[in-house]
């Protein structure tokens, strides 16, 4: 199952680098980074757009789900930053 779901991945990589893939991949990751951030303010699964989008490029599977961490940790300390603030008192403007 793990070799059939590789191979369809490894269809989609972009592999021939020009400088028009460069600003592809670069606009790619934006747009799934803003989608996935949005997501993961609503229903805490942005995982399922950004984790695609990084194997798309290229990368190993641990440096995906290891990228992939760093924001999810980033984005629960702001959650509970924004928690203990707003529990203080104190207003967001």
């Amino acid at each position: 199952m793990a070799a059939a779901s590789r191979a369809g991945v490894e269809c989609l990589r972009l592999t021939e680098r020009t400088h028009l893939t460069g600003l592809l991949e670069i606009l790619l990751a934006a747009i799934a980074g803003l989608v996935g951030g949005f997501v993961s303010t609503l229903a805490s699964n942005g995982s399922a757009v950004t984790l695609p989008m990084l194997e798309l490029f290229g990368l190993p599977e641990h440096t995906v789900n290891g990228t992939n961490r760093l924001s999810v940790v980033a984005l629960g300390l702001m959650g509970t930053i924004l928690l203990v603030l707003l529990r203080d008192g104190e207003t967001l403007v």
